[in-house]
């Protein structure tokens, strides 16, 4: 409970001094280095007074021992070797591309967080608090080796709500490293090797079927985002389409066991289990469907976690519920050291003979150059990019003009032509979104492009189709 309110705390100092210090456009690696410095500065100042509040009295606090504790073990190892990928591999998911890690380079470039001119609005207007973390982390280390850390951060303090959640639930010691446990191993679909595709084919038919019969379009515009048609997700180890099926179903089998014993926390717990229901309705009815719920789903399975953690307590002894913990975290090792885009173990390219179908999907983050690893989901990308960024630093721009898709690549153009020496001023012209407007304030009033990119130009970079608004 206390690092969660630390957290919390931390957050709102880096949100207050973002904000603060882009009024004045002021937001650089000193001034980050004078704010983080005074905090620590006035904590320690704190400490060493002796001025901290007396702390309240508190029941006794859950003891995690024998097996318990043999189960948060190998968690803590789940969590460690993520961390050593995090640092190890670089920002490399096509969202990442197009703008959490390109609207980072604009705020640093621009010294505030301010909205500026941008062929992709998603720069603009989705919610900031992760890359202002990431733009602090990139500002005072000087590079984006620790930008994985956020989302690493986010993993852990979910590990610790989860289990604060379940003891508030009424669970005991197991039952939280329980719902810890069902946390890791539902994560994502369990595969130690290639998954079926055809049973998922099958499912997919069986969804089309029933809409016929009951005389619904599975395609109804209304119902999907951007129109999209429907299809199930394939890619198992791939963190945009791998889906949870035992997070659903761990959350689905909490229901029975919830109705079961008779204990005085019932009541509190089908509380929280239909508040957590009601927010899964709300997401299926506000949003229209598109192959990305899997990943947007996430919140909702994460808190759906400490009921199961419950469930798992109250209907099993440590004896029966541990094992099942532990085979739930063995289940979630295939994803921790084979992700699709930063494995640890991955295949050797040049190895004779190529095999037609591998378990291991992809190159080791150990044994390709980390520029490489941008393009993890676009290798076919790599290239162009890097004659682009080798033309820009031979040439000395100072002043680039892009032009690109709504959801065109772009971070990469900004690591590639630093590590190459080229350090140009980077604004998008041609705008004709609702940001155009921003082109005629300061500071990009005035700015005549020495060069212009036309980054849909390069292979696979073609302007999309913006998303449809939704039919009332």
């Amino acid at each position: 409970e206390a690092l969660l309110l630390a957290a919390v705390a931390t957050a709102l100092f880096l949100a207050g001094v973002t904000e603060a210090l882009s009024l004045f456009h002021a937001l650089t690696r000193g001034a980050l280095l004078a704010s983080w410095g005074g905090l620590v500065a006035v904590l320690a100042a704190v400490l060493a007074a002796g001025l901290l509040w007396r702390r309240p009295e508190r029941g006794p606090a859950a003891t995690f021992r024998g097996w318990t504790l043999a189960l948060l073990l190998p968690l803590q190892l789940i969590l460690l070797t993520v961390a050593v990928i995090a640092v190890m591999a670089p920002p490399n998911n096509w969202d990442s591309m197009a703008y959490h890690m390109a609207r980072v380079m604009h705020w640093i470039q621009n010294q505030g967080i301010g909205h500026y001119p941008t062929h992709c609005t998603r720069q603009v207007f989705m919610p900031p608090l992760a890359e202002w973390m990431i733009l602090h982390l990139q500002l005072l280390s000087g590079g984006d080796h620790l930008a994985n850390l956020v989302q690493w951060g986010a993993l852990a303090g979910s590990v610790l709500g989860v289990s604060w959640i379940a003891k508030l639930l009424g669970a005991k010691a197991w039952g939280q490293a329980g719902a810890d446990a069902w946390l890791a191993g539902g994560a994502r679909r369990l595969g130690l090797v290639r998954p079926p595709e055809t049973r998922n084919l099958w499912l997919q038919e069986a969804v089309t079927r029933c809409h016929q019969r009951l005389g619904w379009d599975v395609n109804d515009p209304a119902t999907s985002w951007n129109a999209r048609p429907y299809h199930l997700s394939l890619g198992w180890n791939h963190e945009d389409t791998a889906a949870s099926p035992l997070h659903t179903l761990l959350a689905l089998l909490a229901l029975p066991l919830l109705a079961w014993p008779r204990w005085p926390e019932k009541v509190r717990a089908w509380g929280y289990v239909a508040a957590v229901a009601a927010g899964v309705a709300l997401f299926a009815g506000a949003l229209g469907w598109q192959e990305w719920h899997v990943r947007l789903m996430l919140p909702s399975l994460i808190l759906a976690m400490p009921a199961a953690g419950l469930a798992l307590e109250k209907a099993l002894t440590p004896w029966g519920g541990i094992p099942v913990a532990a085979l739930l975290l063995l289940a979630a090792v295939p994803y921790v050291v084979n992700n699709a885009t930063r494995p640890l173990f991955g295949y050797d390219p040049e190895a004779e003979p190529p095999e037609p179908e591998r378990i291991l999907t992809a190159r080791s983050i150990f044994r390709q150059p980390r520029e490489a690893q941008y393009f993890s989901c676009r290798p076919d990308a790599y290239d162009s990019f890097v004659r682009v960024a080798e033309s820009l630093a031979d040439s000395r721009c100072a002043r680039l003009g892009l032009q690109m898709g709504w959801n065109s690549w772009e971070y990469p153009l900004w690591v590639l032509t630093a590590a190459r020496g080229g350090h140009p001023r980077i604004e998008h012209v041609g705008v004709t979104n609702e940001t155009a407007r921003l082109a005629e304030r300061p500071p990009f009033r005035g700015f005549v492009p020495e060069r212009r990119l036309y980054l849909y130009s390069l292979p696979g970079f073609r302007p999309q189709t913006p998303p449809r608004p939704r039919p009332d």
